[in-house]
């Protein structure tokens, strides 16, 4: 016999993500808005593709019987130019199939379905699509409102045109509580080595090829240092030993760094922790500050050591910045790497040069180097491209497509940089390295928490 429909609404929330390179993350956005809709009064339940199969999502539609399903897609592929792996198509196909054994509506929503809304709508074809933050938009549109009237909501209408509403970023953030599925969480800690926890949105930052922007828009919203301790200590009660802040840019201001630290100093550092951070207004008080609060390790937006093509980037530092604040992390003892794209504007084959010789100058922290940027639309690096031939249409953007700059290849690219890191143990080989994959599991089932870049240096350099 079915179960009778209860009175409240019911939400399925599903992550179809099982990219696992570097380790999984926990879907955090879906935790956020699971947690809005609790407090909306609304039943939910998730499934996690990376845990589940599609024989356990029938069956959980057959028992949950659920009013609405809710998908997040968090990149529209993976961001490199050697792979190109497309993540929307397993989306697309994932609602067909829900369509098959359900009739309850779609929504689509997530970082990656904000980046490009009309054109994921229209290629995946859900009832509605929700883009920018889900929170407050996904409560409304269960309750009933109307759908002109929703934040970011995509929805054919009556006429059968796509709509696209106008984004507005709500202030619940600073006081919501993600809810984390303790069967998830389980998992992403096992095999991932870190919670994952936000601070803050919104970036009014101009890097030329980011999105963050466009997902998350261009004011701050930050949350108090009071409530971010309360979270660390939560997930410490849950098991995790390491935490990773995923902010953007987790030293958005001086006011903000202090605040968090001196509130996770006050409740004993409960956890050591990691985080995004860009190379500038950093000092010594500063970094002996994120020491002391339990900071182990920073992940660096660098992007190039060549003043020429950070101003060409819309970098506000220079390399002088970076290998000062190389320094200062590595006098306080604290793990650094720097990501470093290659062949965006303003790219030569001097300017390569340049960054070579530079990295010399920095010790000890690791370079992760990628060749190429992801084009996306609503980008200063689109009108770029567009201005250097190349195509105007957002859809077009839709398949992973990349800038380099005139006068350098892809291959040309990979040839230097390879040459390059083959001579220096601190720069990290552009192909994908199956051989760490296998060190990365042995590692987490011996119960190794935080990053594990540190220990392919230490590979590298033996080899």
């Amino acid at each position: 016999m079915r179960p009778l429909k209860s009175a409240v609404k019911r939400v399925l929330l599903v992550n179809p993500n099982t990219c696992d390179n570097p380790y999984p993350v926990y879907p955090l956005g879906i935790a956020y808005v699971e947690g809005a809709l609790r407090r909306a009064g609304v039943e939910t339940r998730i499934v996690d593709l990376n845990l589940d199969s599609w024989e356990s999502v029938v069956e959980t539609l057959r028992i949950f019987q659920p009013d609405w399903i809710a998908l997040s897609l968090r990149n529209i592929d993976d961001v490199r130019i050697s792979v190109r792996e497309f993540f929307v198509d397993a989306v697309r196909d994932l609602i067909r199939r829900i369509r098959d054994a359900c009739n309850a509506p779609v929504i689509l929503g997530g970082s990656g379905f904000s980046v490009m809304p009309r054109e994921i709508f229209e290629y995946c074809s859900p009832d509605y699509g929700i883009s920018g933050e889900g929170e407050a938009p996904m409560a409304a549109l269960i309750a009933g409102q109307a759908p002109e009237s929703i934040s970011g909501l995509v929805y054919v209408d009556a006429s059968g045109v796509i709509q696209v509403n106008p984004v507005q970023m709500y202030g619940g953030f600073k006081t919501d509580i993600p809810l984390r599925d303790p069967r998830l969480f389980a998992y992403y800690l096992r095999d991932g080595g870190m919670a994952n926890l936000q601070t803050q949105r919104g970036c009014p930052l101009k890097c030329c090829y980011c999105t963050y922007p466009v997902i998350e828009g261009r004011r701050y919203r930050k949350r108090d240092g009071a409530s971010i301790a309360d979270e660390f200590e939560s997930l410490k009660s849950m098991g995790a030993r390491y935490v990773f802040v995923v902010d953007s840019v987790f030293n958005t201001s001086r006011e903000h760094v202090q605040g968090v630290c001196e509130a996770l100093i006050a409740r004993g550092s409960p956890l050591p922790w990691g985080c995004f951070m860009r190379p500038k207004h950093l000092d010594r008080d500063l970094v002996d500050l994120l020491k002391a609060s339990g900071l182990r390790h920073v992940e660096f937006g660098s992007d190039s050591l060549s003043d020429r093509v950070l101003k060409s980037y819309h970098k506000d530092f220079t390399f002088e910045d970076i290998r000062e604040s190389s320094e200062l992390m590595l006098s306080a003892g604290i793990d650094f790497c720097h990501f470093i794209i290659f062949g965006g504007p303003g790219e030569t084959a001097g300017t390569l040069s340049e960054s070579f010789e530079n990295s010399k100058r920095i010790h000890h922290g690791l370079f992760f180097p990628s060749i190429g940027m992801r084009v996306y639309p609503r980008t200063s690096l689109h009108s770029v491209s567009v201005a250097q031939g190349g195509d105007a249409s957002p859809s077009s953007l839709l398949m992973p497509s990349y800038y380099i700059a005139p006068g350098l290849t892809e291959a040309g690219l990979m040839d230097r940089i390879s040459d390059f890191a083959r001579e220096s143990a601190n720069w990290v080989d552009l192909e994908h390295s199956p051989a760490f994959d296998e060190v990365s599991r042995r590692l987490r089932k011996k119960g190794v928490v935080g990053p594990l870049w540190n220990y392919l240096s230490v590979l590298r350099r033996l080899s």
